[in-house]
């Protein structure tokens, strides 16, 4: 503030005061523009804000449009779905805000959109948008086709509302047999005769939505007088040929197997048909085909006939070589049926005597081999069933001595190896007695088996141990004979011995002096020592192969003095010299095995103890 004086101012006061308020009114001025500065760009950067809340329901297979609009801020906008999702089938177009496009799903669907203006300022909103459900529109045909006696479907359909839908009748019935399927809206069954004609009938569907929304329409069943099918099937059980069939006698069709024909009966009536039982193979005259059931009769609930075939074989059975036996069993047989069949395992041949068959084995008709000569397998195949026998021939003998040998029997074309085991028998009588015996010529041998052989056996007789035995045997005799002599003529007194005259061992037996009567025994003790030897001879011998040793002694022959002997001990004089020419043949057979000892060079020298034995009487 200024102070006021009175009187004269000063020129500097008033300058002074004018230059105050000139810088007074210059302050205000400057306020004023500078408030009016930050006033107006508040107002021209504030946020935008959305003022649509709500947006249009729409309806479901129905085009939709709705807009969002906001104010404030900076246009142009920009707009976006920041959480949430709009329905299924809509869009939100970013520049306009518009929300357009053919929504298919019902329901209320919440999201939230954000706009941005053009100085980046941006708001959100929440909105939400419900979409209906499309109205029920029935999509099936007013009119239906159908047979009596025939299954019949028909399944309505309807479009709009919301699944699934709930199916009834509202007005009419429906023929007896159709029944109307609550869930499916399916008409099905099987019209019953009687039920040819037409029938009208209502029928409304419902959605499930809330409030539900329904539809219904009128429908008109035609029914037409009915027959059924009857279906003829050949199993393929018959491979070849064709089977004629018949319909209550008259030919209908011919088949193959696995083909079928059909047959329209009228309904309430029945057919029976009919096919060959047997149908042969046209390429195979031991295959035929058999079926298991040749008539059946069909009806409309059994329209339906299969004639199933098998197939049979015929077998023979028979052996090889042919005419040997006879088997049994030869026929027709089914496919499977277990053949059993035996054999026996030998046959003797009624003509050929010695041949024998032997069984092998069974020959199939495939190739292979059984070796049971019990037959038992699945039938599988025709053809000849062979039973093999193998051919056997006897091998026989024939002989005069010994066991009778058993004959043989051996394979045809092989090589029959004999051996005898007894290859020598004793001779009957006395040479038997003393080792005489017949020898198989032959003992052995081979024979090829073509037909039945018989092999002769020679026998040769064998006298070697008679030869050897009945000599020895005769002189056995003859010393037992003396033997008895002597003890029955009893013992002979005996004189004294005179001085013995030795004689050296090389030298020729010397008989006793003449002087001496008396008989003296034959044989006395060799001395226990002999003069010496002479020198041997300078004669030169034949070497000796073996030194025999025999005892040193000499002979010495004494006449024994001869006395009268009674009657009853005399021996007849024919008696005595036969005994008597024994024994001097025995004395010269030893006098010489003495001498020839003498004589051989490998004897041990003259003096040495030989151990020399003594003969004794």
């Amino acid at each position: 503030m200024f102070r006021i004086e009175s009187g004269r101012r000063p020129a500097r006061s008033y300058f002074r005061r004018g230059l105050c308020e000139t810088s007074r009114i210059m302050l205000c001025c400057m306020l004023v523009i500078t408030g009016i500065l930050f006033i107006l760009p508040a107002a021209a950067y504030a946020q935008p804000s959305i003022i649509t809340t709500a947006l249009p329901s729409g309806q479901a297979g129905t085009i939709y449009y709705g807009t969002l609009t906001a104010t404030g801020g900076t246009p142009p906008y920009t707009w976006s779905i920041v959480m949430g999702a709009l329905p299924f089938g809509l869009s939100l177009d970013a520049s306009s805000g518009s929300i357009s496009g053919l929504p298919y799903t019902q329901g209320t669907f919440s999201f939230v959109v954000q706009v941005t203006d053009s100085a980046a300022a941006s708001s959100q909103q929440s909105c939400f948008i419900t979409i209906a459900s499309p109205p029920v529109i029935f999509m099936s045909s007013g009119v239906l086709q159908a047979t009596e006696g025939a299954g019949y479907t028909a399944t309505m359909s309807a479009s709009g509302g919301t699944a699934p839908y709930t199916w009834y009748l509202v007005s009419g019935t429906l023929p007896s047999g159709l029944s109307l399927d609550p869930t499916t809206g399916t008409i099905s069954g099987i019209p019953a005769r009687g039920t040819a004609g037409s029938t009208s009938f209502t029928v409304r569907v419902t959605d499930s939505s809330v409030p539900a929304v329904s539809a219904q329409q009128s429908f008109t069943l035609s029914i037409e007088k009915g027959s059924y099918e009857a279906v003829i099937n050949i199993g393929s059980g018959l491979k070849s040929g064709q089977a004629r069939v018949y319909a209550n006698g008259q030919q209908l069709a011919m088949l193959y197997g696995a083909q079928s024909t059909k047959l329209s009966v009228d309904l309430g009536t029945s057919v029976t048909v009919s096919v060959d039982p047997t149908i042969q193979d046209p390429s195979d005259g031991q295959v035929r085909y058999k079926a298991e059931a040749s008539e059946i009769t069909v009806s409309e609930y059994s329209p339906y006939a299969r004639f199933n075939y098998y197939p049979e074989y015929f077998v023979r059975l028979s052996t090889e070589p042919s005419g040997i036996g006879s088997v049994t069993g030869s026929g027709w047989y089914r496919e499977g049926y277990t053949l059993t069949s035996s054999t026996p395992a030998s046959i003797e041949s009624g003509v050929n005597a010695g041949t024998q068959y032997r069984f092998s084995s069974w020959s199939l008709p495939n190739g292979q081999t059984v070796s049971d000569r019990n037959l038992n397998l699945s039938v599988s195949m025709a053809g000849t069933y062979i039973a093999r026998y193998d051919t056997y021939y006897k091998l026989a003998f024939t002989s005069a001595y010994g066991e009778q040998k058993a004959g043989t029997w051996y394979k045809a074309g092989t090589q029959a190896q004999w051996n005898l085991s007894t290859t020598q028998v004793p001779m009957s009588g006395i040479l038997g007695l003393f080792g005489g015996s017949w020898k198989a010529v032959d003992s052995s041998g081979v024979a090829y088996m073509n037909g039945p052989k018989n092999v002769v056996i020679n026998w040769e007789p064998d006298y070697l141990l008679p030869a050897i035995l009945i000599p020895a045997a005769v002189f056995l005799l003859i010393l037992c004979l003396y033997g008895l002599f002597v003890l029955v003529r009893g013992p002979a007194t005996r004189p004294a011995p005179s001085p013995t005259v030795y004689q050296p061992a090389t030298h020729a037996y010397q008989p006793a002096p003449p002087q001496y009567q008396t008989v003296l025994p034959m044989f006395y003790p060799a001395p226990t020592s002999l003069p010496p030897l002479p020198p041997p001879s300078q004669t030169t011998l034949p070497p000796v192969r073996k030194a025999i040793e025999a005892p040193e002694a000499v002979l010495v022959k004494v006449k024994e003095e001869v006395k009268e002997e009674p009657a009853s001990t005399k021996i007849s004089p024919k008696t005595r010299d036969r005994l008597m020419e024994q024994i001097g043949a025995l004395l010269d057979k030893y006098e010489t095995e003495i001498r020839a000892t003498r004589q051989n060079p490998g004897l041990p020298p003259p003096g040495n103890d030989t151990g020399q034995k003594r003969l004794t009487s």
